[in-house]
């Protein structure tokens, strides 16, 4: 299976191959603060963007899919 290079459909939507914080929280329906915690205890791996960018994060899809496949559910 190809993937495009900017856009996935999962979930029903087409979603960016990086996602925002806030875009990761709306696909968990939780808040944002839980998907930082989620990220500073290493449950769920985030990208810094570049040196020096103050914190700013994105997620591989592929990462958010791993995290979700171990929820328990």
């Amino acid at each position: 299976m190809s993937r495009p290079t900017r856009y996935s459909e999962y979930f029903g939507v087409d979603l960016p191959l990086m996602l925002r914080r806030d875009e990761v929280a709306q696909l968990f329906n939780v808040a944002t603060r839980t998907v930082a915690r989620w990220t500073a205890s290493s449950q769920l791996i985030a990208r810094k963007l570049e040196p020096g960018s103050r914190g700013t994060v994105r997620y591989r899809l592929d990462d958010v899919e791993a995290f979700a496949r171990g929820i328990p559910g």
